[in-house]
Parts: C-alpha cells; structure tokens; sequence
C-alpha cells in the first residue's frame, strides 16, 4: 500500500490506473479497453447494475441490482463533482496524448480492442520480469506531506511491532495501533480508534 500524500499524488495514481492498458500498448485510448474501467465519462452520475444470471441464485441474499456512486478521491471531497471530472479527463487526456507521441516516434502500434477479445483470460507472461526498485510507500508533490506521511508510517510500525511482540508472548488485551487489518480481521486483536 502507498500513502498518497496529496491532491497531486491522488491524481497521479487515478491516471494512472486509468491509462494502464494504454501504456502497456493494449489500446489507444482507456474507454477503449474492454475490461472493467471507471472511465470519467462514467463517473457523472450513479449507475445502476443488475445482477448477472447465471452465476447467483435467484432466491439468494444479493439484491436484483446495486447502485455504484462514484465520489471524488479525498483530496477533493471538497471540489465541485464537474470540476473534479474536468480535470481528471484532462489529466487522463494529457497522458494518453503523451503516451500516444512516445509511441509514434518508437515506431510502435498497439494490439487493439479486438486483439485483447481474442486472447485467453488464462494467458500469463511465460516468465516474470525482474523487480527494478525499491516499493514505495509514500508518494507526493509535497516534500513536507511526505515526510509527514512517513513520520505517521513509521509511528504506525513501531506501535505495530510492540504491539504484535506483546500479543505472540501472550498478551491477548494488547491494543494494536489504527490501520491495522490482518491480525484485526484473521486474529480478532483489539484496535486503537481511528484519530
């Protein structure tokens, strides 16, 4: 998990999400990839899904459809929902313009819409490429958030680990520190509340 620090880092990584099949050469465009994508021009207002047949019983506890509203990432909860999509396709826009001219002048194409409808689901890379870099944990434009954002990373680590020493040596009441998951989820251990 990285910590996105600030607006400019939330931004960034929606993009980038956005425009993955575009940068791996899969299609020119994100609204042209098949699968699954929160393309912008859906975010505008809910939308409604019915419940596939076939695959949920007909009498069983799922609804017959779900309302999916999308919100604004939170660093701009408080920008005004067109104002917030306006610069989210401008930014997605942007990047595939860019990836759209390194593409052009490595003499590249990509496979297309109909290409990625004709291979398997169960196709994998034969081999795995090699990892080329640390992980980050934080991101951000914003040095100081950063570095806040770290100084809170760490507290939560060391809070975790003496914590979790505590808990294996018996302590069944010890209190884990907020934003703990596993052992809260699997183990059942007791958690801070949130600050």
């Amino acid at each position: 998990m990285v910590r996105l620090a600030d607006e400019q880092a939330q931004l960034a990584k929606a993009v980038y999400t956005l425009t993955n099949p575009v940068a791996a050469g899969l299609v020119t465009e994100h609204h042209h990839w098949p699968g699954l994508i929160s393309a912008p021009a859906r975010m505008d207002r809910p939308r409604v899904y019915k419940r596939p047949m076939g695959f949920f019983r007909a009498d069983g506890p799922l609804p017959r459809c779900a309302t999916l509203t999308m919100t604004p990432l939170p660093a701009f909860a408080d920008t005004p929902h067109e104002h917030y999509l306006a610069r989210l396709r401008g930014a997605v826009a942007a990047r595939e313009a860019e990836l759209a001219r390194r593409r052009q002048a490595a003499g590249r194409g990509v496979l297309g819409r109909r290409q990625v409808l004709r291979q398997s689901a169960f196709d994998a890379p034969r081999r795995s490429e090699p990892r080329r870099q640390p992980s980050p944990r934080v991101a951000g434009g914003n040095k100081w958030a950063r570095i806040e954002a770290l100084g809170r990373l760490r507290s939560f680590i060391a809070g975790y680990r003496d914590a979790w020493l505590a808990w294996r040596a018996g302590e069944r009441g010890v209190v884990f520190p907020f934003g703990t998951y596993g052992l809260r989820l699997y183990a059942g251990v007791c958690c801070a509340q949130a600050p």
